[in-house]
């Protein structure tokens, strides 16, 4: 059996590369003393799921946020796009919380998460760096140019 990647090594398969964000996501929320974070950008949400498309328009806000907690993820969303996330964007695994259309996405989540906008600068510094899956990835899109 094989044991999941450290927040600090490098991660093979994409289920690893989710493994190793969960991981720093979930360092990071301890570094602050919270039980976890909340991600509201769709840069953000994109990197944590592998480039899941939450948005229906690219200048628009997500139509999803994303609640990484140690008991699991949670995507909360509005309930006409809870299966389609789930069919088509979602990695396996993932909870989908459906809120009623008039619904705050961030609404019932705990008060001590942290929030996004409360560690922006450490976000996209995590975001910047690659796995060696992900420059594979990226290798390969660029070979067929």
């Amino acid at each position: 059996m094989q044991s999941s990647p450290s927040a600090d090594e490098p991660a093979s398969t994409e289920a690893d590369e989710l493994t190793t964000r969960r991981a720093q996501l979930l360092a990071l929320a301890r570094e602050h003393d919270r039980s976890g974070l909340l991600l509201t950008s769709q840069a953000s949400i994109a990197w944590y799921l592998g480039g899941a498309r939450v948005h229906v328009n690219i200048a628009a806000p997500p139509i999803a946020h994303v609640l990484v907690a140690p008991d699991g993820d949670t995507v909360l969303t509005l309930s006409i796009e809870a299966p389609r996330l789930r069919d088509e964007e979602l990695p396996p695994g993932i909870a989908v919380q459906a809120l009623p259309w008039f619904a705050d996405l961030a609404s019932g989540v705990p008060a001590d998460v942290l929030g996004e906008h409360e560690v922006d600068s450490e976000l996209r510094a995590l975001r910047a760096s690659l796995t060696p899956t992900q420059e594979s990835r990226y290798a390969s899109l660029g070979a067929d140019i």
